[in-house]
């Protein structure tokens, strides 16, 4: 991606460090930006304990003594901070506000000792106790503590992405060096007679060009899900797939593209895992069938009222039948940067969206972490719960 007047806007990623920028370096740079977010202090106090005076205090919601928690002295050596339950951001805006973990020090020459505790009577209780003489202490103290307040930051927010690579076609070379180099050519430097004007001109209609030729690239990227950005939202309304505000972009695109190749390739075994490895991405691990050995001898867990009795319990009654040649399951596990509720919403509403679309009416499906077990799937089954 080369910078300056030959550069495209908006950049693409691509080419070495010295001449560009690549996907890698920009993931990279999305993922430490994540980083530095959640990592910083929700607030930081420095109080007298003995007065209850606020020398200092800084929050991510706003600074000031008259912003500080509330202090209340339980007894003696030991305080209590609170916290409101919410604090508005700076577009009104409110959130909950969740102590996680805290720092505690006294300051000055005393040699005080500070232990805490979180979510007791309190918010946060802090115990000083002199080191020498074991007696209780009503130092000044510091106070910093981590933990949630606004949504949580994602790669998305700092325009990153997961499927995000380097561009084929912009990545080493811009459109509008390549149609300037090809005018100058083309015209050369005797086309007109005042030094100047035609490198002006050349360089004027090489960015014209070269929009050109992008607009043409946009055309063919936002003509599947897959590739689409501009019209992602189009490509939503269009395969119905189910968004809520803190889905990042590139997990939308995940969705409608495993949709789309679920609703227009056939029911084959390899189109269905790979419309499920689209859609899981980094949470897949594994699709299983279970085939047996010919269709003369059932599998284990088969039911067939006269043909193939097997286990009683497997019965449905009304001449059911039951077996897992017809049973779908997929192996997957939960990354560590997805929270509970992401992963099993993944699980529970687009996953279930994908096969219940594409699996015949026969087949039913499930899904198992990698040290789980599948529900229904064992003698176990659903008697466990009752």
């Amino acid at each position: 991606m080369p910078f300056g007047g030959f550069s495209p806007l908006p950049l693409r990623l691509g080419a070495d460090p010295e001449q560009g920028w690549s996907s890698q370096a920009q993931s990279r740079l999305a993922a430490d930006l994540v980083a530095a977010v959640r990592t910083v202090p929700l607030a930081e106090l420095t109080i007298d304990t003995a007065t209850g005076a606020v020398i200092s205090y800084s929050a991510q919601y706003g600074s000031g003594p008259g912003l500080a928690p509330t202090f209340t002295t339980i007894s003696a050596g030991h305080f209590g901070f609170d916290w409101a339950s919410s604090y508005q951001d700076f577009q009104e805006t409110y959130h909950a506000w969740r102590i996680r973990a805290a720092e505690v020090g006294a300051e000055g020459s005393a040699p005080v000792a500070v232990s805490y505790l979180l979510d007791q009577t309190h918010d946060l209780e802090i115990w000083c106790t002199n080191q020498l003489t074991a007696a209780t202490a009503s130092p000044i103290v510091a106070i910093t503590v981590w933990g949630d307040w606004l949504p949580e930051r994602q790669i998305g927010d700092y325009d990153g992405a997961t499927d995000k690579t380097d561009s084929l076609t912009e990545g080493d070379s811009s459109y509008c060096y390549d149609w300037f180099l090809e005018l100058q050519a083309m015209r050369g430097s005797a086309y007109s007679k005042t030094p100047g004007n035609v490198d002006a001109e050349n360089f004027a209609m090489a960015r014209q060009f070269g929009a050109l030729s992008r607009n043409a690239e946009k055309l063919e990227a936002n003509s599947l899900p897959g590739t689409s950005d501009e019209k992602l939202e189009t490509w939503v309304q269009i395969l119905g797939i189910s968004t809520r505000q803190r889905d990042q972009r590139f997990e939308i695109r995940q969705r409608a593209e495993a949709k789309l190749k679920a609703a227009t390739s056939n029911a084959q075994p390899s189109d269905i895992d790979d419309a499920v490895a689209a859609l899981l991405g980094d949470s897949f691990v594994a699709a299983h069938r279970i085939r047996g050995v010919s269709l003369d001898a059932a599998t284990p867990a088969t039911y067939w009222p006269t043909i193939n009795p097997g286990d009683a319990s497997y019965s449905l009654g009304g001449g059911a039948w039951h077996s897992d040649r017809s049973f779908y399951w997929v192996q997957v596990t939960q990354p560590a940067s997805a929270t509970d509720s992401d992963f099993f919403r993944l699980m529970g509403v687009d996953f279930f969206e994908l096969l219940d679309l594409r699996l015949p009416a026969h087949m039913t499906f499930g899904w198992a972490t990698s040290d789980g077990f599948i529900l229904g799937e064992s003698l176990l089954g659903f008697g466990a719960f009752g």
